[in-house]
């Protein structure tokens, strides 16, 4: 701050989180696979899902919904988890308040024998750590593959071009459409991404110039917005308002 012939002046940068459904295009890829290996990164690793509807375990001696989850595949029954039609899974990702930056999802279904092996996923959306309980659609995310035979595994994967499929992610909420012979099995779902980094914006200030009584040139800006949208506020007035907004007589936004 600066104070000369009795007018003080104040200049701060506020900012609210950049909120993207996704940069670039999405990849989607589908295709049959044999052996398994863990992705790197899965944010929902050993987690059950937050929220489940028209899913269950036991069915044909088929594993608990941590199955999903364990690391590891086989061509048993009780290796693979059951969904039925129109059913969705939802995975809170974590408690980071600024949410997670998703790159990547891979769903792998499969079957002891051929007939519900196939994965059929009618679309993907997320919703933001600034609002948890709204979901966002996820275009161009429906997708199907099948197994096509009871050794290979069925599976989706997701990336984007741009490297994030959603940004700043509170969870993930995976949507089947109608599935094969009325339910299929689904082996490991792979939510791949890191804590969000919102970064900070940085802010300029230099000494005011052609201060007058009441008037004055305010010199400085924004150095750095982070990946945030940005503002700079100039507060002004008599007396000192410090850190506290409401303090001030007089502020005035300079531009985002």
């Amino acid at each position: 701050m600066k104070k000369s012939s009795g007018l003080i002046l104040g200049l701060t940068a506020v900012f609210c989180a950049a909120r993207s459904i996704a940069f670039g295009a999405i990849v989607v890829e589908t295709t049959n696979v044999f052996t398994f290996t863990p992705a790197g990164g899965n944010l929902i690793a050993g987690l059950s899902p937050s929220a489940v509807v028209n899913a269950s375990a036991g069915v044909e001696s088929t594993g608990p919904v941590t199955k999903l989850t364990d690391g590891s595949t086989s061509n048993v029954k009780a290796e693979a988890y059951t969904i039925g039609n129109n059913g969705f899974l939802t995975y809170a990702l974590g408690d980071s308040a600024n949410g997670y930056d998703i790159s990547g999802v891979n769903i792998f279904s499969g079957w002891v024998d051929h007939g519900r092996d196939k994965a059929n996923i009618s679309g993907l959306a997320y919703s933001t750590a600034f609002d948890p309980d709204t979901f966002i659609a996820i275009p161009g995310t429906s997708a199907t593959q099948d197994g096509a035979s009871p050794d290979f595994r069925a599976m989706v994967r997701y990336t984007d071009s741009a490297g994030t499929i959603a940004s700043q992610a509170h969870s993930l909420r995976i949507s089947f459409g109608t599935q094969e012979n009325g339910y299929a099995g689904y082996h490991e779902i792979e939510i791949i991404g890191v804590e969000a980094n919102t970064g900070s914006p940085k802010v300029e200030v230099c000494p005011a110039t052609e201060v007058k009584l009441t008037t004055a040139t305010i010199n400085g800006g924004i150095v750095s917005t982070g990946i945030s949208q940005t503002a700079v506020i100039a507060y002004w007035g008599t007396s000192d308002g410090g850190m506290d907004v409401q303090s001030w007589a007089n502020t005035n936004q300079l531009g985002i």
